[in-house]
């Protein structure tokens, strides 16, 4: 009888292995590729799974896995729902506790915080876009609070905008900053303490280093804001005042 096609081609004393060739146009099937030291015996995925976790926890994505590993980024997916992988695999995938490389991806938070402000003290997102050569589309991204991780290429790019321009003098703040009440630059002591909150020791209107209250206004800058947002108020308590003089003149 004629060999079987995909069939493995190992013998033994009860005759022909009847389990099928591990791939295609292979003489054997998984076991007896073990046997013949062709294979190396497969291995259980969870330790890969766990580091593959650990890794896209601190922003590596597949295809920068599959990249630093030398695998291909459809074994870093498979490994995920198969409960065995090659053992030359795993050796691979976990040679990456070893490099302890940066994360390719960092939290978008401070450099949210960083446009923001600069928004604040009137750089348009054209501006910051044109400076770092980043997409209008992109600023506007990061800026409207979407997505809570960027690539370590472009927070380092708005860093860097950043040391440029958080000293330039403050123009007018752009609309979405007014909308916001974005803080200008010099409200932050360390614009990268989460529980950093901005205007603490600056008056947030005329930036003064006076006393405020919980508003965050100095005590000038606040009664301006009443009187402001009280019109009528004020003019009738001037004319109550008005009147109290007139009798007592009288």
């Amino acid at each position: 009888m004629g060999k079987e096609k995909g069939q493995c081609q190992a013998t033994g004393r009860f005759g022909r292995c009847p389990n099928r060739a591990r791939k295609p146009g292979y003489p054997y099937c998984q076991k007896h590729a073990e046997v013949k030291g062709l294979q190396h015996p497969l291995v259980s995925t969870e330790g890969s799974r766990v580091l593959i976790a650990e890794l896209k926890r601190a922003g590596w994505s597949n295809r920068t896995i599959a990249r630093e590993s030398g695998l291909a980024e459809n074994t870093i997916l498979g490994i995920a729902h198969n409960p065995t992988m090659h053992r030359s695999t795993a050796e691979k995938l976990l040679a990456l506790r070893e490099l302890e490389p940066e994360p390719f991806r960092v939290e978008v938070w401070p450099y949210r915080r960083r446009l923001q402000s600069l928004q604040a003290a009137g750089h348009t997102g054209r501006d910051i876009a044109k400076g770092t050569g980043l997409p209008t589309s992109t600023v506007s991204f990061i800026v409207n609070e979407e997505g809570e991780w960027i690539a370590r290429g472009r927070a380092e790019v708005i860093e860097r905008y950043w040391r440029e321009h958080a000293a330039d003098p403050v123009r007018t703040a752009t609309a979405a900053a007014m909308r916001g009440g974005w803080p200008v630059p010099m409200w932050w002591d360390d614009i990268d303490d989460l529980r950093e909150k901005p205007g603490v020791t600056h008056c947030r209107v005329c930036h003064g280093l006076e006393p405020f209250r919980s508003t965050g206004l100095c005590n000038a800058c606040r009664s301006r804001l009443w009187n402001a947002q009280n019109r009528d108020e004020v003019n009738r308590r001037r004319r109550e005042r008005r009147r109290k003089a007139k009798e007592q003149a009288a």
